[in-house]
């Protein structure tokens, strides 16, 4: 029904970086100011590789998939990240 509507569960609401801004990812990893292992430059770059990672479903579910990542990234790394 909805797509009849013009809404798909895929489409596309908003990009990975205009849901993460550059203050929020210093947020997540503010020692990358000094240390700059992994940057907001290089997130967004490895975005483009996968266009439908973070930008495609509800905004709801668009910001889901986006905490789910950085929370894993957190985890992952254990916190040496950030």
């Amino acid at each position: 029904m909805l797509c009849l509507l013009g809404f798909s569960p895929f489409s596309t609401l908003a990009s990975p970086s205009s849901i993460i801004t550059v203050s929020v990812f210093r947020k997540f990893f503010p020692s990358n100011i000094a240390n700059p292992f992994y940057t907001y430059n290089d997130f967004i770059a490895a975005t483009k590789y996968y266009p439908t990672f973070g930008s495609t479903g509800s905004l709801d579910v668009q910001k889901r998939e986006l905490a789910a990542y950085f929370a894993n990234v957190k985890q992952e790394t254990g916190s040496k990240l950030g």
